[in-house]
């Protein structure tokens, strides 16, 4: 072991293990600015048995001496040991040594961060797994992100992708005791080279001096102008594009994720165009210079080309070193070292490129909708709710557990369309905006062993059900045979049902309001129903209900109806009913008129009292009014029936009159006019129905006012006056007229008058005076067929 020793050697390094044990031979790495170095090194040991395994994971420490003194240091971690061969008496090892930063590559990791700057959420990536060697040296500030997502993705490659797309680099710097590394946004974060602070141009290597062999820088055209845009859904009228200009015509227009408000699209742009910049103006080069370090500036001299004599920045670094002395024997040798190099000029800002990709998710997933203990609902008010990932370890099933996602309705307008609400607990599809996973949507619902469908399945497989979580339901039953639609609410048990039928039902109040016409038409059998309780209708105007056919109406107990001054029912006839005293007077003339005949009715109703036209006047009563006997007459409205657009029910009123019989009623004469006798311009139909109740052998009117009633352009006339049984009738032109006078200033007068004929006709006919009795005509024929008797108390004069 003596004769093989490292202290003297220009290249060397050290392990856990004791010096010498491993002697360095040949080093072979690449560096970079905002990439993990990794350094390839070849070993030779006398030791055959060196536990390589034992290292893994351990530090270890090259050193390369400098021409003018000083140590280039490189150190790392042995990420790989292996066991290579032998010649003669030494056994080849080759170990690859990496930053700590690299194993950040081996950690795989789906999560999610919130409310965290990109740095908060390196420096938490770096700490959870044990590293503290790094130093923030960024001069910008950097907001908070809402939401970021890990989704199956290295921690490094996670870091990394989140340090370009800000524009953060990082490099690191070495020493004998580890290596650190560091986090800039700014160029002059780089220091300077202390191996190698200023290097000379030439052509040819020297022995005694480290110099840069080649320089060869390249200019390429690039893009000049870049503009981005973006779309926030919380502003979606705002239009969010910017644009940032270079010294180039050609745009880059691009579509960066993230992209919420102008500030941060003008920085994106920017950043954008500083990496093209960067790009341009790179240099490439060869040299001996072994004390450069990626991220270090110098300073070159010496260069044919004046504007290449300047401060470059080192960015890349390719190494190669070879120590020949081992091999030899003797413990000395030639020592070679080169390394080829890319630098950017000093003062041009720098931008890592976008190497690290996003994750994209291919596909739907499934999560499960959660919310603040005890909420049912958890909603915004822009109806996003909070899920839970079923790849999310770390997350809590709670309102922290996601952002605020986005929920697909089936219409979405205006204050308009569909609202249906996930409820915390129910299992959704969630769908990704380009499969970016920081921008999830729901999609849809899916049911699960612990929310089942609202029906068993398959015995309701014919059924389309929309039912919420209280019971409200709407179901559309395509069962062959009972197809029906049903609406249905578990408050108070209200139920439509559409189909062959149609079924209304509810345990409560049913209210249709209608501001405009309402109408209904039924072609079958009419089922009606009770009023349990109460029933009021308050109408404002005017009030109309149709009934085709029969209505009935059935009440269990007293039924009362109060009307106005008067009520009009129009039943293909025309009636006209007063519960007070009616009274028509004018001082001109009143005209009953109708096109057909005039009838005054009474008693029951069936026989005429008065029966007119214009060729005939008739005067009869059919049968005697018995004594105690009253004839009830009933007047009905209607019962209105109403529907609005799912149906609705309104009704109306009866109106009953009820005349109750009286040991001593008097006679009460209650008559109903027709249009005729009101608007005798209507010369129509005269309607004069009087209806006579308990009718007494006391015959007495106390009606204070006259009926009268007349129709016809021939001046027919029937007048009630309140003096007595006073009945004056006359035809056309007068020709034939009737009076009869009662209890009133003519009393037992009567008087009948016809130029041309008149008939009495009866099963017997009694004419009876008791002061005289005349039959006056050029001839009189008294003819019957059994007895004629003449009678008179003080005389009978015939001739």
């Amino acid at each position: 072991m003596a004769d093989y020793s490292q202290e003297k050697q220009p290249m060397r390094i050290f392990t856990d293990l004791p010096d010498d044990t491993l002697l360095l031979e040949e080093l072979n790495g690449e560096e970079g600015v905002s990439r993990p170095y990794r350094f390839t090194l070849d070993l030779v040991s006398e030791d055959p048995n060196v536990d390589g395994e034992g290292l893994l994971r351990s530090e270890v420490r090259v050193e390369i001496g400098l021409p003018e003194g000083g140590t280039r240091h490189i150190h790392g971690i042995i990420r790989s040991f292996s066991q290579r061969g032998q010649s003669r008496d030494l056994v080849t090892y080759r170990v690859e040594v990496v930053p700590w930063l690299w194993f950040l590559s081996l950690a795989r990791d789906s999560r999610i961060f919130q409310g965290k700057s990109v740095l908060e959420i390196v420096e938490e990536v770096f700490q959870g797994q044990g590293y503290s060697d790094f130093d923030i040296r960024c001069t910008r500030s950097y907001e908070s992100r809402e939401y970021t997502v890990q989704y199956r993705e290295s921690n490094l490659n996670f870091v990394s992708r989140l340090l370009e797309e800000e524009g953060i680099f990082y490099f690191f710097e070495h020493s004998d005791s580890g290596h650190m590394l560091v986090l800039a946004d700014d160029a002059a974060a780089f220091p300077d080279c202390e191996g190698q602070p200023e290097a000379r141009m030439h052509s040819q290597a020297v022995p005694e001096e480290d110099v840069v062999l080649e320089l060869v820088r390249e200019h390429q055209v690039h893009s000049g102008e870049v503009t981005v845009g973006g779309y926030d859904y919380l502003q979606p009228s705002l239009t969010l594009r910017t644009t940032v200009a270079g010294d180039e015509p050609e745009e880059l227009y691009e579509q960066p994720e993230g992209f919420e408000d102008l500030d941060r699209g003008d920085h994106l742009a920017r950043l954008a165009l500083e990496r093209e910049e960067a790009r341009r103006q790179m240099a490439q080069g060869e040299s001996t210079c072994r004390g450069f370090v990626s991220g270090t500036s110098f300073e070159l001299l010496d260069h044919f080309g004046d504007d290449v004599n300047r401060t470059w920045v080192l960015m890349e670094l390719r190494h190669k070193a070879r120590n020949a002395a081992f091999r030899g024997g003797s413990g000395r040798g030639e020592f070679d070292y080169r390394n080829e190099f890319v630098a950017m000029p000093d003062g041009v800002p720098y931008r890592p490129p976008l190497r690290a990709r996003k994750p994209r998710i291919h596909g739907a997933q499934t999560a499960q909708v959660v919310g603040p203990s005890g909420e049912k609902i958890w909603v915004d008010e822009y109806s996003r709710v909070k899920v839970h990932f079923h790849w999310d370890r770390l997350g809590g099933r709670d309102d922290g557990s996601s952002c605020w996602v986005r929920v697909s309705q089936n219409w979405a307008g205006k204050q308009w369309g569909g609202m249906f609400i996930p409820h915390v607990g129910q299992e959704v599809i969630v769908d990704f905006l380009e499969g970016d996973p920081d921008r999830p949507i729901i999609t849809g619902r899916v049911y699960n062993a612990e929310h089942m469908p609202p029906q068993d399945l398959p015995a309701n497989k014919h059924k389309s059900i929309i039912e919420d979580d209280f019971g409200n339901e709407m179901v559309f039953d395509a069962t062959p045979g009972s197809e029906h639609i049903r609406i249905h609410s578990p408050s108070h048990t209200s139920t439509i049902e559409l189909g062959r039928s149609l079924f209304f039902k509810s345990d409560s109040d049913w209210m249709a309001i209608i501001d405009g016409d309402a109408g209904s038409i039924h072609k079958g059998p009419q089922i009606g129903g009770n009023i349990g309780a109460k029933y009021e209708i308050d109408l404002g105007g005017k009030f109309s209900a149709f009934v085709g056919f029969k209505f009935d109406l059935s009440l269990s107990e007293a039924f009362k109806i109060e009307l106005g001054p008067s009520v009009k029912i129009a039943t293909g006839k025309e009636y006209k009913f007063s519960k007070s005293a009616f009274k028509q007077q004018t001082t001109k003339e009143i005209l009953l008129s109708s096109a057909k005949s005039a009838v005054i009715t009474g008693g029951s109703g069936k026989e005429s009292i008065v029966d007119g036209n214009a060729e005939r006047l008739v005067l009869q009563y059919g049968k005697e009014a018995k004594k105690e006997e009253s004839v009830r007459s009933k007047v009905a409205h209607t019962l209105a029936f109403s529907a609005g657009l799912i149906g609705g029910l309104a009704s109306s009123i009866l109106a009953s009159v009820d005349w109750s019989k009286e040991e001593e009623a008097d006679l009460r004469s209650y008559a109903i006019l027709g249009a005729g006798g009101l608007i005798p311009a209507a010369h129509g139909t005269v309607g004069l129905i009087g209806h006579i109740m308990n009718v007494k052998k006391k015959e007495k009117i106390e009606d204070s006012d006259s009926f009268h009633g007349g129709g016809g352009s021939k001046h027919s006339n029937a007048i009630f006056n309140k003096e007595g049984v006073f009945l004056t009738a006359y035809g056309p032109s007068r020709q034939a007229w009737l009076s009869l006078f009662g209890d009133g200033s003519q009393k037992g007068k009567a008087a009948i008058q016809s130029d041309k004929e008149i008939e009495l006709k009866s099963k017997m006919v009694k004419l009876e005076a008791e002061m005289l009795m005349v039959l006056k005509a050029k001839n009189v024929i008294i003819e019957s067929n059994a007895i004629t008797t003449l009678k008179g108390t003080k005389m009978i004069k015939i001739g």
